[in-house]
């Protein structure tokens, strides 16, 4: 788990064996989620950061592990509740 500038809630139990890269974003209700295939870990916790900076706000970021993107879908808006699913990283802030 990687806590940025954030919330000191704890995420999702890790189970199985694919890893996502998951961003929450309290003020706008959504989070956004990356597999593997997704951008570069450590680019992507950069550009998580700037981001944070340039809106003034605190983004909340963390893995968890599923068995597929589905799996991993279910578990975080079982964890989230009514919080807006924007896709990935990239496509949730190509807008």
């Amino acid at each position: 788990m990687i806590a940025t500038a954030t919330s000191s809630a704890v995420p999702p139990a890790v189970t199985g064996h694919i890893t996502f890269h998951v961003v929450v974003d309290h003020a706008s209700r959504s989070f956004s989620m990356d597999d593997p295939n997704g951008l570069n870990g450590v680019r992507l916790h950069c550009e998580v950061l700037m981001a944070a900076r340039s809106l003034r706000r605190k983004l909340w970021e963390f893995d968890i592990k599923a068995e597929s993107v589905e799996h991993a879908l279910a578990q975080m808006q079982d964890a989230l509740g009514e919080y807006r699913f924007a896709g990935s990283w990239a496509s949730a802030n190509a807008n």
